[in-house]
């Protein structure tokens, strides 16, 4: 959920962040929507993740594939930022639009965890 101040944290193992997207492209339905429920997918799954490599309680064992994970979390915020973007494009059919529509569409299918 957003700060007094508007901005986002990740708390504890739940990412946020996504979450306020989500909701307004399941709002907006259509092919928001898909992506919205593809996103939320994926941001479970990382946030299964993220408990079940902090519940050992060490470190060392945790951050082990640190840099897989950090891809992963990456791959998640971007997909967040595409859907964002989606959304605003609303109704636009321009070729530029269309193109940031593939674009979006293309980072949820290949790119995405």
């Amino acid at each position: 959920m957003p700060e007094a101040d508007g901005t986002y944290r990740i708390t504890g193992t739940k990412m946020w962040i996504t979450a306020a997207t989500i909701a307004r492209a399941g709002v907006a339905g259509g092919e928001a929507a898909t992506l919205a429920n593809r996103l939320e997918q994926v941001t479970a799954h990382v946030e299964r993740t993220t408990a079940r490599l902090w519940a050992t309680g060490d470190p060392a064992t945790a951050l082990a594939n640190a840099s897989v994970y950090l891809e992963a979390v990456g791959h998640v915020v971007l997909a967040w930022i595409w859907l964002e973007q989606f959304l605003a494009l609303k109704d636009h059919a321009d070729d530029f639009h269309q193109r940031k529509r593939q674009t979006a569409r293309y980072f949820f299918r290949v790119e995405l965890p």
